[in-house]
């Protein structure tokens, strides 16, 4: 049995490898994981936004869905939705703590891989001074409170969706204006 079959890969991932030597054309080859490594990052950023979107979309169903129902003599129903809820928060955090954490991994990759391009060189590609200083350098540690908004947006929104079902749960649902109140053209 292949070493590849033993760790339960259908396919050899070193098929897949190049047959030039890395150390033929170095340049290409880190322009090549620059490119990758920066597209990895564009990818993480993109499922981490439709992810908060998402989850944003199911707590305005949920406030929808509860302020339309009556909870009030349904304990197990508004303790499903509570936990419901709660499962989202977590899952919203693992996410974005997990999305912050291959963030900051591909981008001291790239940062890796511009070393090693002479970025941070004098001299190699502008007259007595380097392309990249030393703010880019920590680029790989920067984005520390990006997190921050994701976590409010999931916490924030199942908080207030929680406090929404037990509202509801107490008092009922949030009476609803009614039609004559409701002034369309000028004063009541």
């Amino acid at each position: 049995m292949a070493h590849h079959e033993r760790l339960g890969c259908k396919e050899n991932p070193e098929s897949s490898l190049s047959t030039t030597d890395p150390k033929a054309d170095p340049q290409n080859f880190l322009l090549e994981a620059y490119k990758k490594h920066s597209t990895e990052l564009v990818s993480i950023e993109d499922r981490e936004n439709k992810f908060l979107a998402l989850i944003s979309a199911g707590y305005v169903a949920g406030a929808t869905a509860t302020s339309t129902i009556d909870l009030r003599g349904y304990p197990h129903l508004a303790c499903f939705f509570v936990v419901i809820v709660v499962l989202s928060a977590a899952l919203g955090r693992h996410v974005v703590h997990e999305a912050h954490d291959l963030r900051q991994a591909v981008r001291d990759m790239l940062v890796r891989c511009e070393l090693a391009m002479d970025f941070y060189k004098s001299g190699a590609f502008l007259k007595g001074r380097p392309l990249y200083g030393d703010a880019e350098r920590c680029y790989a540690g920067k984005g520390g409170s990006r997190p921050l908004f994701g976590y409010a947006i999931v916490l924030v929104g199942g908080a207030l969706l929680t406090v929404l079902i037990i509202v509801n749960y107490y008092h009922g649902p949030l009476p609803r204006p009614s039609p004559e109140r409701v002034c369309v053209n000028g004063p009541c």
